[in-house]
């Protein structure tokens, strides 16, 4: 193995340039991340943005003391073609950054790791940074036994926990999150909200409504519950369809979101049904006419940009989100001019 050839791998481009005629460069390549006192975890590389290394460019940074320091430290994501994928966890005080590092950081890469994967790049860049995530941050949260108290030892090798006391096995969570484009009866317009607590978006931002699925329900099921306890709109049952899904690891547990889109009941005059917002829930929400939408698309108009054109009374979803892909998918397939 050739280290001096091995480049560092940006997230923004496809990681299997780390295989050249065959041969790999290097058989495993880390992933650093830095994680705060409070257990957050963000990306983090000597450029100050997420890299993945060979284990000897890890050590010739001072990241680590030895290789095997390395190894015995961090965790498996996967392996793929040949080469071993693993993330390894920078406390602060071994790098130098702030326990309050750029929250934001994690959240821009992942989404151009997602668009790249939607421009027809190798989803391989998309599922490390969601499983490094998942598995560093299930370390931290999962530190203790949710049954008796006791203490948990988790296994890097296969990211599931035990309990030293009453032996309890403890897995990552995956919350699902039932993500739903409602149209009209006659497709001409969808139904968007303005969700509370969006700090990271600086514009007016209307997107798809989403809520958890309850013990019990079916997705279907979620679907029509939470239209209409966000907005006041009854989605007919038989309408509901599924279209994909998309893994979300922004918070605390790994959100797996899974989209559906869904028509309104209709009124007896045609009309789209009248909405009544739960504040709690929703800033606002309200039907948004394909021509509308059709503009803001073309302006590029996303949330947390300025897009082009006149200022907007509103923004969509950025691309690398899962409603972006919906809102695109509802102009390009089914929407009634």
């Amino acid at each position: 193995c050739d280290v001096n050839q091995t480049k560092m791998l940006s997230f923004a481009r496809p990681v299997l340039r780390a295989t050249a005629g065959g041969r790999c460069f290097s058989s495993e390549l880390f992933l650093p991340l830095h994680v705060s006192s409070s257990g957050s975890v963000t990306p983090l590389g000597p450029d100050k943005n997420m890299s993945l290394l060979p284990a000897a460019r890890c050590v010739s940074l001072g990241l680590v003391e030895s290789e095997n320091t390395l190894r015995a430290s961090s965790t498996f994501l996967l392996r793929h073609l040949g080469v071993t994928y693993r993330a390894f966890p920078l406390a602060a005080s071994t790098t130098g950054e702030p326990a309050s590092a750029d929250p934001m950081m994690f959240r821009k890469l992942f989404l151009k790791a997602w668009v790249s994967a939607e421009e027809g790049a190798s989803l391989l860049d998309w599922t490390l940074l969601a499983k490094a995530r998942a598995y560093i941050g299930f370390q931290h949260t999962h530190r203790f036994c949710g049954t008796c108290g006791g203490q948990v030892n988790i296994n890097r090798e296969n990211n599931r926990g035990t309990c030293l006391r009453c032996k309890a096995e403890i897995f990552p969570r995956v919350d699902p999150v039932a993500i739903m484009l409602v149209t009209d009866e006659r497709r001409q317009r969808v139904l968007l909200g303005e969700h509370h607590h969006r700090p990271h978006y600086t514009t007016r931002t209307l997107t798809a409504l989403a809520g958890f699925v309850e013990p019990g329900e079916t997705l279907e099921s979620t679907v029509v519950r939470e239209v209409f306890e966000e907005a006041g709109v009854r989605v007919r049952d038989d309408s509901v369809r599924f279209l994909r899904s998309q893994s979300w690891p922004m918070n605390s547990n790994c959100q797996l979101m899974l989209a559906f889109e869904g028509t309104a009941e209709a009124c007896g005059d045609g009309e789209e049904p009248p909405i009544s917002v739960d504040k709690e829930e929703l800033v606002s929400a309200e039907w948004i006419g394909v021509d509308d939408l059709r503009l803001a698309v073309q302006q590029q108009r996303w949330a947390g940009g300025k897009g082009r054109g006149l200022p907007s009374p509103f923004h969509l979803p950025p691309p690398g989100t899962i409603a972006h892909h919906m809102l695109l998918g509802f102009l390009g397939s089914g929407a009634n001019d």
